[in-house]
């Protein structure tokens, strides 16, 4: 049974809260084979190689990084979210998400990151 648009809205609002708690502005969400980006976008980066990001601001459009770009159009099918952008190496992941978040203001602003175990090893910064 699919999840509805109106679950990850409600998924949405609780993260939203979580965050005013901890006083964030924004927050990373990073997974590769694991189930943080699916909670919240939908999308699962379910190839070996493939990684994927949300950038979720407390208020305001999400967006959504994934690495493969032959794989863009199933997470566009796959997940609610509009702003999706193919970054295609490490690198290009930081370097994008510095770019979503610089132009939405939060350059010097409380940023969370969620992640899994692997990700000291697998982000280059």
């Amino acid at each position: 049974m699919p999840i509805t648009d109106k679950e990850y809205c409600q998924r949405l609002v609780f993260i939203r809260q979580l965050m005013r708690k901890k006083d964030l502005d924004a927050l990373i969400v990073y997974s590769w084979k694991r189930g943080q980006v699916t909670y919240i976008s939908g999308y699962w980066p379910g190839y070996m190689a493939n990684m994927a990001m949300v950038i979720i601001p407390q208020e305001g459009e999400l967006s959504l990084l994934i690495r493969l770009p032959f794989d863009l159009e199933r997470a566009k099918q796959a997940s609610w979210i509009d702003d999706i952008r193919i970054a295609s190496t490490l690198s290009k992941f930081a370097s994008c998400c510095t770019q979503i978040l610089g132009k939405k203001g939060f350059n010097s602003r409380k940023v969370g990151f969620v992640a899994g175990d692997a990700t000291v090893d697998e982000m280059p910064y």
